[in-house]
């Protein structure tokens, strides 16, 4: 990303009105709720009460509220019905797209090109086809980071060399790519380097923040960046985070500003207010806390992150240990349990009332714990390769 080049906005051609599928309202009704996983590079919607699969989605991204899937391929944008698996609405697609990423609120989505480039192509178009989109086509190598729920700016990492990039702005209304590079303050002109893991947005959508393992300093920290409102300088904020470089998960509270890093094997849960107040306009520089947990875990195989979760009250974040469970109070960041010792647990998912809490175990299968107790009170057996729960309802 050393060299600034921009290159205007150019507007595809319309494409005339997307096309509707004529799609009976969903029929599921679980009683215990939806449990999406990952199998295989394909989604499963799973009746709690049954491990019926109910849904199976292409390879794709949700909506934020996983209302909708989309899916792009073969010159076509699909949106899908999350619960059902239909097809809702359709509309064309550049030949070059090959992924499709939304904001923070759902409302606007971006087609992305391969990372090969260059040039690197994106699109944006609001979700529900309504508006003509808007091509972006830069020379060199950019890789899709965010994008503000007004549709108007678009975030990219340039890649400047084999692991090393920095963060980009392209402004759609104006049909260019910002001139300066947005950097962390206090490290104006340093590039950035890692394996982003997780990017998680604040409640208010003003402020995106992404974990990073294994740096070239050989740490982990949070990249916040703040894609709500436009900044006369835009800034961003990295907050490193205790040894070691790898192992770490994170999560968002219920609590739409403060998130969890965690690093089990460590013995390390790190809170993070968002640092960005939209009010403010400005960092408020808060200093995270901190606090070990014990460190009787052991590393996931693989490299895969540990298991998080918070409760939908906000108090409670458990947390897989390999093996076992354990729960930690979020306003002392104190333990107050270790739980299911004889499981090893890769991923995990609160029902949305609170009511049950969902996990996966290593051998595949499905559990059911009362939050009460964190006693398992149920267990499916599905036959296939689970590899993590994406989403509950």
């Amino acid at each position: 990303m050393v060299t600034m080049l921009m290159v205007g906005a150019t507007f595809a051609c319309a494409r005339g009105p997307a096309s509707q599928a004529n799609v009976p309202p969903p029929s599921v009704v679980a009683a215990h709720g939806l449990v999406y996983v990952s199998v295989g590079g394909r989604i499963e919607a799973l009746e709690m009460a049954s491990g019926k699969v109910v849904s199976t989605l292409p390879a794709g991204t949700p909506s934020p509220d996983w209302r909708r899937f989309y899916t792009v391929g073969q010159g076509g944008l699909q949106q899908v019905d999350a619960a059902t698996g239909q097809q809702v609405a359709s509309t064309a697609a550049p030949d070059w797209a090959q992924g499709v990423r939304t904001s923070a609120d759902g409302s606007w989505l971006v087609l992305t090109s391969a990372t090969t480039g260059p040039p690197s192509r994106f699109e944006v178009l609001d979700s529900a086809f309504a508006t003509k989109p808007v091509t972006v086509a830069l020379p060199g190598i950019f890789t899709f980071d965010g994008l503000s729920n007004d549709g108007q700016r678009l975030y990219l990492l340039e890649w400047v060399r084999q692991g090393s990039y920095q963060v980009r702005m392209y402004d759609l209304a104006r049909g260019s790519l910002y001139a300066q590079v947005i950097a962390d303050k206090r490290e104006v002109g340093q590039l950035m380097s890692g394996e982003a893991l997780t990017s998680l947005t604040s409640g208010d959508g003003s402020t995106q923040l992404t974990l990073y393992q294994r740096s070239a300093k050989n740490e982990a920290f949070v990249h916040e960046l703040p894609i709500g409102q436009r900044q006369s300088l835009p800034l961003a904020y990295c907050q490193d985070l205790p040894a070691p470089a790898s192992g770490w998960g994170f999560v968002r509270s219920t609590r739409g500003d403060t998130f969890f890093a965690v690093n089990p094997a460590a013995g390390w849960v790190v809170e993070l207010a968002s640092q960005f107040r939209s009010g403010a306009g400005s960092f408020t520089g808060a200093n995270p806390r901190q606090a070990r947990i014990g460190n009787s875990a052991t590393s996931t195989p693989g490299g895969q992150s540990p298991a998080v979760a918070v409760s939908p009250d906000g108090t409670t974040l458990v947390l897989s240990t390999w093996p076992g469970l354990v729960t930690v109070d979020t306003t002392t960041l104190k333990v107050t349990g270790r739980f299911l010792s004889g499981e090893r647990i890769r991923g995990l998912g609160f029902a949305p009332a609170g009511s049950e809490l969902y996990a996966l175990n290593q051998a595949g299968n499905l559990l059911r714990v009362d939050p009460r107790t964190m006693a398992k009170v149920g267990e499916i057996s599905l036959g296939a390769p689970l590899e993590a729960i994406l989403h509950t309802t």
